[in-house]
């Protein structure tokens, strides 16, 4: 059996809707270039003058692409800081699924492009490309056409020693009565002294021991989960 990747996206807490869209619907948003942080993404470099007509093509490509973008890395001390409020945020574990393709960033310059050459592919591969400032991140992507979101296996979240508890205790509370299924972690506070970090789990509301220990309420909850799930995921 091949074992899957695993993934991390770091979140801010301050925007719950999105965060429980995420976690509940199994999925994450796929950001048009204007919306991703870096400025020059979908910039392009090209080797002579370009007609105006050519621009609103390479644009037309260009908007039809969404981006999720992703680290492999659980405990980067920047994405935390960057992108999960200083550790008031969380972490999000996931796999992809669907066998869905996915592209490790270059931080190398971006090959210039001849006027000849705009294509919906050659946008793909300008989108895999970011200046080498942005290379702390150690980013992956993956690029969709037409679609607002990726849909996901989200495995665990785990909230920053810095998170407000009233948050997380609903974020949580909704988890395991939604998704049990994702394993929800703390860090411990952090002290003066920098120590191994501890975290604490929380066990799901139901389990089933075998095929034939089937607890009705237990699965009627699963099958709506699961139809719940799979009417957002592919939208």
């Amino acid at each position: 059996m091949i074992k899957k990747s695993s993934f991390y996206k770091y979140k801010s807490l301050n925007d719950l809707e999105f965060l429980l869209d995420a976690l509940l619907r199994q999925r994450f948003y796929a950001a048009n270039y204007s919306d991703i942080n870096d400025p020059m993404e979908g910039s392009i470099k090209i080797e002579s003058e370009c007609s105006r007509d050519l621009e609103f093509a390479w644009e037309g490509y260009i908007k039809r692409i969404g981006v999720v973008c992703f680290t492999k890395d659980p405990d980067a001390s920047l994405m935390w800081s960057h992108y999960a409020d200083g550790r008031k945020g969380c972490v999000i574990g996931f796999e992809l699924i669907d066998n869905q393709p996915f592209s490790k960033v270059s931080y190398m310059n971006k090959p210039k492009l001849r006027v000849d050459n705009f294509s919906m592919e050659m946008a793909l591969e300008q989108l895999k490309f970011k200046a080498k400032h942005w290379s702390y991140e150690n980013e992956y992507r993956c690029l969709v056409i037409d679609r607002k979101f990726l849909p996901v296996n989200i495995v665990s979240v785990t909230f920053g020693s810095r998170a407000d508890s009233s948050k997380v205790d609903l974020i949580e509370h909704i988890i395991t009565q939604c998704n049990p299924s994702i394993r929800v972690l703390r860090e411990a506070p952090s002290g003066a002294v920098v120590k191994p970090k501890i975290l604490m789990g929380k066990a799901g509301v139901f389990q089933r021991a075998s095929d034939e220990a089937v607890c009705e309420k237990c699965l009627n909850k699963e099958i709506n989960q699961n139809f719940y799930h799979e009417k957002y995921r592919k939208l």
